[in-house]
């Protein structure tokens, strides 16, 4: 068992103690030896594991994005933080119970390619990707998902680590700005976006039609040399 003595000077000290039975010639019990070994360093180290343990499950409490670690062919899952019932409205419990949730949450129009890059066989690259998620309560959430490969000693792929993120506020912000510049593609009117710096952002159609250059040919350009 182990235990904790004290040194003489009042330091503690975390130590096995083993203690066999010690026999007669008949098989009768008459005393024991006890043994002592000084585990402090082994202590330590688990102390420290533990520590870091509770680091990363409160980090991954609290962050919005999914963090999770399976095996090396991405066939068993082995850990997913709480995030992924943010995203997928189902909880971590439900998906070790049944891990094919995370497929039945993936949009029917992107499931196929999801699978494609899911397989890892072979695979010693890193890969990333984005899909659709539907929820149970219909609503469809975007997201981003990395993985990593993790190698041991001989080379051989032993886990797989990844980060999945929900993207959809990005995603709409950008389907906004295209439908506004939709919107300005369509006027009549010039219209000229430029930086502080006078650099060209954003070159209309009727900019192209009036001065004969391509949108893609004059953005990020100085507009003060064109002129």
């Amino acid at each position: 068992y182990d235990t904790v003595r004290v040194r003489k000077d009042g330091s503690a000290v975390d130590v096995a103690v083993s203690v066999s039975p010690i026999f007669d010639r008949e098989g009768r019990i008459i005393g024991a030896s006890a043994t002592t070994l000084d585990v402090s360093a082994r202590k330590a180290a688990e102390r420290r594991a533990q520590e870091s343990s509770q680091r990363f499950e409160t980090i991954a409490e609290v962050i919005d994005d999914v963090f999770w670690m399976a095996d090396g062919e991405l066939t068993a899952l082995d850990y997913v933080s709480p995030a992924f019932e943010r995203i997928w409205g189902r909880s971590p419990e439900e998906l070790y119970r049944d891990p094919n949730l995370f497929f039945e949450g993936v949009h029917s129009e992107d499931l196929d390619q999801v699978r494609q890059d899911l397989d890892v066989q072979g695979r010693r690259e890193p890969f990333q990707h984005e899909f659709r998620v539907r929820r149970q309560d219909g609503s469809v959430r975007n997201v981003t998902q990395r993985g990593y490969p993790v190698f041991d000693a001989s080379g051989g792929v032993t886990r797989w680590v990844g980060i999945l993120q929900d993207i959809s506020d990005r995603v709409s912000a950008a389907e906004r700005i295209r439908d506004q510049a939709a919107l300005l593609d369509v006027t009549t009117d010039i219209i000229i976006v430029i930086d502080n710096e006078n650099a060209v952002r954003f070159w209309n159609r009727s900019a192209e039609r009036t001065f004969g250059v391509k949108s893609e040919e004059v953005v990020s350009s100085d507009l003060l040399n064109l002129m």
